[in-house]
């Protein structure tokens, strides 16, 4: 049996009824940006950014509760000491990556649908969309495999009765995970690595094109690996 096709088939189906209204919030947002027109006293717009935030926002969200769901090690609905711990983890780990970023370019892309009406000269979709990976690379990834080991934390070693209350204090920490990466990754020295750039050159030529570096993407990832292990890890003391 191969194990990880399994876990990930066995994540879908835990969360459907999530990726059912996910589906509706992309449906709803995209219906609503449709019917706005291009005001030219940015009314308009502002009513869009307002329905970008709160998509965001509630999606966001959502993700994070389903997340805290999927993992508790109840044994609901996976393989019981099948595979391993760090299997059942990176099955997580890649469904819930995977799943978050697909949210989030479709947000982007409705997004850059209604800017391109509203706004001329607008740069390209595959400009916007380096930018988006670039922002899932550097938060996504580290955030879904801290929430995954925190998560784990709280439900393997009971810390509470409360468990409510120890899953949201693990929730609060993704925030200076985020902030800690900002701080960390603006005092690299960007020397090894070509950066990445995104042209803005449809906006006009008062904006010169951002460059982004990498190696604050790659420390993410090295990160977000580490961080997976030791979820593994954790597994399978519990489950020793």
């Amino acid at each position: 049996m191969n194990a990880l096709p399994t876990l990930l088939w066995l994540e879908f189906r835990k969360s459907q009824s999530f990726v059912a209204v996910l589906a509706g919030i992309l449906l709803l947002l995209g219906v609503g940006l449709a019917r706005l027109g291009t005001d030219p006293l940015n009314q308009a717009q502002e009513e869009a950014i307002a329905l970008l935030s709160v998509a965001a926002t509630v999606g966001g969200t959502l993700l994070m509760v389903a997340l805290f769901l999927s993992a508790r090690q109840d044994g609901t609905g996976l393989l019981p000491s099948v595979p391993g711990g760090l299997v059942h983890q990176a099955a997580r780990f890649v469904y819930w990556s995977l799943l978050g970023a697909l949210f989030g370019l479709a947000l982007a892309v409705l997004a850059w649908g209604y800017l391109d009406r509203a706004l001329p000269g607008m740069p390209g979709l595959g400009e916007v969309l380096k930018l988006v990976f670039y922002g899932l690379g550097l938060f996504w990834l580290p955030g879904v495999a801290y929430m995954l080991l925190a998560f784990s934390y709280v439900q393997s070693y009971q810390l509470s009765r409360l468990g409510w209350l120890a899953a949201l204090v693990a929730f609060m920490g993704f925030f200076p995970l985020g902030e800690a990466l900002v701080q960390v990754g603006s005092r690299v020295a960007y020397a090894a690595l070509p950066p990445l750039t995104i042209s803005l050159q449809g906006l006009g030529s008062r904006l010169d094109d951002i460059r982004l570096p990498l190696e604050p993407l790659g420390l993410s990832v090295l990160l977000a690996a580490g961080l997976l292990l030791l979820a593994g890890q954790m597994w399978e003391e519990v489950e020793a």
